[in-house]
């Protein structure tokens, strides 16, 4: 009798411990899809050479905007907006006034953080008005419909399509790693079922 119950305990442990560790997971990935965010935000600034003694003022303020976006917007997306408007100069001012990371006529220049929300804000915008053509948006963002307007527009979206791709590749990198640890470490029953939730927390190496 003692036996049965010896053996009825471990085999509810070993069908029990895949779920837990899913429902673990779960209640992590808030947490870990900012973690994203953040990697996405510091690799694309530190790719497209941002300084480096602002690298994570930055990311925070890029991951903080995109975070808070209403239409999806991409650290990828504000970082090739910011290298095109400013080249990530805070103190920047144009000879129209614009001012600022992101080029606003409200920007304080004090504040990252608070200039790149203002320039996601006035991005969303502009994505509201084009139905989210980004090209279009990108265009109206950059000064309206003239020749020059769309060949700046242009610019930002070969950026942007570039950092798109450099992503994308480091994330299958990372997917890769991270599903042959979980099959080594966890055995590929608990791999097959936490590793798309599991693996957001690995961190993007910046080299290479």
């Amino acid at each position: 009798m003692l036996r049965r119950l010896l053996v009825l305990t471990i085999a509810i442990v070993f069908l029990f411990l895949p779920l837990i560790s899913f429902e673990r997971s779960i209640v992590d990935y808030e947490g870990e899809e900012n973690d994203r965010l953040m990697q996405e935000s510091r690799y694309a600034l530190l790719h497209r050479g941002a300084p480096e003694d602002q690298l994570e003022i930055l990311a925070r303020a890029v991951t903080n905007a995109c975070k808070n976006s209403n239409r999806q917007i991409t650290p990828a997306l504000v970082v090739s907006l910011i290298e095109t408007e400013s080249g990530f100069n805070k103190d920047a001012v144009s000879s129209e006034g614009y001012r600022g990371l992101m080029q606003t006529p409200w920007a304080s220049i004090k504040w990252p953080d608070v200039d790149i929300l203002l320039g996601v804000r006035i991005l969303e915008d502009k994505m509201r008005i084009t139905n989210n053509n980004i090209p279009r948006a990108l265009a109206l963002y950059k000064g309206g419909t003239s020749h020059l307007a769309h060949r700046h527009a242009r610019e930002t979206l070969r950026i942007y399509h570039d950092l798109l791709k450099l992503i994308e590749k480091k994330n299958r990198l990372v997917w890769s790693n991270c599903t042959k640890d979980l099959i080594q470490k966890r055995g590929l029953m608990n791999t097959l079922i936490v590793d798309r939730v599991v693996c957001p927390r690995v961190t993007f190496r910046l080299s290479g």
